[in-house]
């Protein structure tokens, strides 16, 4: 039975805590691989990573392209390129959470499927400008996430997104995370939905271009109008590791 690796940031460690039981934090999972002892029995392994890897710096070239230098931690992921490995990448997440989770000083709103309408009294940006914004606040992730992924063309790579936003503002003030301030309240739920769409919308294209394969929502994860259900929230931004449990047995992880 070939490893499986768990590759990312925050919503990773989540991931993570479902596939099984391991000792330490991020801060330990930052400098190296640990095991996870998996309730499935697979052998499987964590390693925190934002966009900002501490074994990858990135560096552009004379054409403005951009290239990766990569630290001897690198090795140990390169272990992982083999028929059978699986490797979940998740070294981003909270882009669009972090610029558009607190409301906009400047009120917006943009037309989507996702949503029927728009809010009242807003400006409305077209569509083709934010989804410009949302690949502008992924680049840096899927930058490092398609260097990484070069380095394991055998293994089977996933793509993990994050989860569907959190509708309510009442929970998400009480939940900062330690993080977000919300002194000019909390964005529009329904603005927060359209974003979260037009974030799939982008990391859908990056897989299909690089050969990942993109971690579906959980099925019944969402409730009818495609927020994440109560059962799931944790923090203002995240889901509790239940969540994931679908798609940790998918894998087999």
């Amino acid at each position: 039975m070939s490893a499986n690796l768990i590759l990312g940031a925050s919503h990773a460690m989540v991931l993570a805590r479902q596939v099984g039981r391991f000792e330490g934090d991020w801060k330990v999972a930052v400098r190296d691989l640990i095991p996870i002892a998996t309730h499935s029995g697979a052998e499987t392994w964590l390693l925190f990573s934002t966009n900002n890897p501490t074994f990858l710096e990135l560096k552009r070239g004379p054409g403005d392209e951009i290239a990766g230098v990569f630290g001897p931690l690198m090795d140990k992921v390169r272990a992982f390129n083999r028929p059978g490995a699986k490797v979940v990448l998740g070294v981003g997440g909270n882009e669009h959470n972090i610029r558009f989770l607190a409301a906009h000083p400047q009120p917006f709103d943009v037309f989507h499927p996702i949503w029927p309408g728009v809010e009242p009294g807003r400006q409305i940006i077209p569509r083709r400008e934010m989804t410009a914004v949302t690949q502008g606040l992924l680049e840096r992730t899927l930058t490092v996430t398609r260097l990484i992924a070069a380095e394991l063309p055998l293994a089977e790579r996933w793509y993990l997104p994050p989860p569907p936003p959190i509708p309510s503002e009442a929970h998400i003030r009480a939940n900062t995370e330690g993080f977000f301030r919300f002194e000019g309240g909390v964005e529009a739920a329904s603005v927060r939905l359209k974003l979260h769409a037009m974030y799939l919308e982008v990391v859908t294209g990056f897989c299909r271009a690089n050969g990942l394969r993109l971690i579906p929502p959980t099925p019944g994860g969402q409730d009818e109008q495609g927020f994440l259900r109560e059962p799931y929230w944790q923090g203002s931004t995240h889901a509790t590791s239940d969540y994931y449990a679908g798609i940790v047995a998918e894998l087999g992880l």
